[in-house]
């Protein structure tokens, strides 16, 4: 979740419900469990075991229970951040914590730029 605490929400804030941290972290975590299709995502999202849905900060109910995003918010989330959008901001937060940062330009010659990769269960490599 602190990796997408700095992503920001570009929907309007009236009428939001959950956050975008918790729909990215509950996607994440998604995908970290084998699901790769939008509606693969969102149907794992819908049905997800309700501790998983209080560690990730979703929102509760009148009854105190952890409401789901619907699968139409989670669809217009990432419509309205965008594919690059989103691998910028959460790439300079990986960056931050590695201790990278942004590359100056222009450079002058040849050189080999730091660079950070990411496996499936979230490790971070370092490389230059």
């Amino acid at each position: 979740m602190e990796c997408f605490a700095g992503v920001v929400d570009p929907r309007s804030r009236r009428g939001v419900r959950h956050s975008v941290a918790s729909i990215l972290g509950l996607c994440t975590a998604a995908v970290g469990s084998g699901r790769v299709t939008l509606v693969e995502i969102t149907d794992w999202v819908t049905h997800a075991d309700p501790q998983v849905l209080a560690a990730l900060g979703v929102r509760r109910d009148r009854e105190g229970r952890c409401t789901p995003p619907h699968p139409d918010t989670v669809e217009r989330v990432f419509a309205a951040l965008g594919a690059q959008g989103l691998a910028d901001q959460v790439g300079a937060y990986l960056g931050c914590r590695a201790g990278i940062g942004p590359v100056a330009a222009p450079i002058d010659a040849p050189v080999l730029l730091p660079a950070i990769a990411v496996d499936a269960q979230g490790r971070q490599r370092r490389g230059r």
